[in-house]
């Protein structure tokens, strides 16, 4: 039988390290049905991961301020969760610590007491989670032979990779994707694809392309800055020939008026002059890669051209993505996180929480 082993901690402290177990940790449960599965994932401790204060405030507190939290070298994280699926969320039934509770006392880890009035009949619906659940029969015979459940933002994945990677390719994904490249990028995606916002991509290493050449960084930091514009354009040069692109830069002025503390930024493509910042003060990441994105597909629309660039993230972690429509509407049903999709710039900069700029 495990000693259990009462720790006295600090109301602010937790364990730094509970990851880093050096002995097998007690499994969570998870329901299905009428079936009892352990599962090796912590799908609380993301959620946690925000406040790491939140269990130790439940506990009860002793005349010196501090309170207890019962862990043991089975079981560092202090609780056990059970999980159930119902048709096909998430939900969190409940927690109790690890070390059981005694006849008639209150649970301190009651979902009441963590989640306040959102409590449902199922539970809590786990929308943090995004993980692969490898899964055990806790009590046999289970009737469903589970072996791996795919969860993304607490609903259970039923596209597949394999289902994805198929799809896309009928769309014409890889078309602009060397022959030789289409299997290994095949196999990238089969590997990465999760409905959370991960997908496969291989980068050249001699010219640090994505080989499907659709994808690309977009660090808006590096956009906003001086040369950045022109040069994310540059960037673009070889996906710009495989669509049949045509442009040329007729005039480009930025300046930084250091009187007045504010930029001023303009481009003329192809005949056509664009504002891109006026008298603009602050840091504008996000709103270079606004303008960068609407410039470019205003151009790209008026020859014709069916891809459109499409936002994902910002800040030092933006990318774009060249898709048509067919492709876009696919990404935007699969993938569900809107922080790791492909946007529409429209609704990239709800998302992105950025204000409407005054251009006139």
């Amino acid at each position: 039988m495990k000693t259990i082993l009462k720790i006295i901690i600090a109301t602010l402290v937790f364990l730094n390290s509970i990851l880093l177990f050096g002995t097998i940790q007690t499994s969570e449960k998870l329901i299905i049905g009428i079936d009892t599965f352990k599962i090796d994932q912590f799908p609380f401790e993301p959620f946690l991961e925000r406040d790491r204060t939140i269990l130790p405030s439940l506990e009860k507190k002793n005349e010196d301020g501090t309170s207890e939290i019962c862990i043991s070298s089975g079981c560092w994280r202090g609780y056990i969760g059970t999980w159930t699926i119902i048709n096909d969320s998430l939900f969190l039934k409940s927690l109790e610590p690890s070390c059981g509770l005694e006849k008639y006392e209150g649970n301190p880890y009651a979902l009441e007491k963590i989640f306040n009035d959102k409590v449902t009949p199922n539970g809590i619906f786990a929308y943090w989670v995004n993980d692969t659940f490898d899964t055990r029969c806790y009590r046999s015979p289970c009737d469903e032979p589970w072996e791996s459940i795919d969860i993304s933002n607490g609903e259970i994945n039923k596209i597949s990779a394999s289902e994805f990677i198929k799809k896309i390719d009928s769309l014409g994904f890889f078309k602009y994707t060397d022959d030789e490249e289409i299997e290994a990028l095949k196999k990238s995606h089969l590997v990465s694809f999760n409905r959370a916002g991960s997908w496969g991509t291989i980068w050249d290493d001699d010219t640090n392309l994505s080989l499907d050449f659709r994808y690309y960084f977009c660090d808006g930091e590096y956009v906003f800055e001086i040369g950045g514009f022109v040069g994310m354009l540059e960037e673009l040069k070889p996906t710009f020939e495989k669509i049949g692109f045509k442009f040329t830069i007729d005039n480009h002025f930025e300046e930084y008026n250091l009187e007045t503390n504010s930029i001023n930024h303009n481009i003329t493509i192809n005949g056509t002059d664009y504002i891109i910042f006026k008298n603009y003060k602050g840091y504008g990441w996000g709103e270079a890669v606004q303008r960068f994105a609407e410039i470019v597909n205003t151009e790209l629309d008026k020859q014709g051209i069916k891809e459109n660039i499409y936002l994902i993230n910002g800040g030092n972690d933006g990318a774009l993505i060249f898709l048509d429509d067919e492709l876009y509407n696919y990404f935007y049903e699969v993938f569900t996180d809107p922080y790791w999709k492909p946007l529409e710039v429209s609704e990239w900069v709800k998302v992105m929480e950025l204000e409407q700029m005054d251009l006139d």
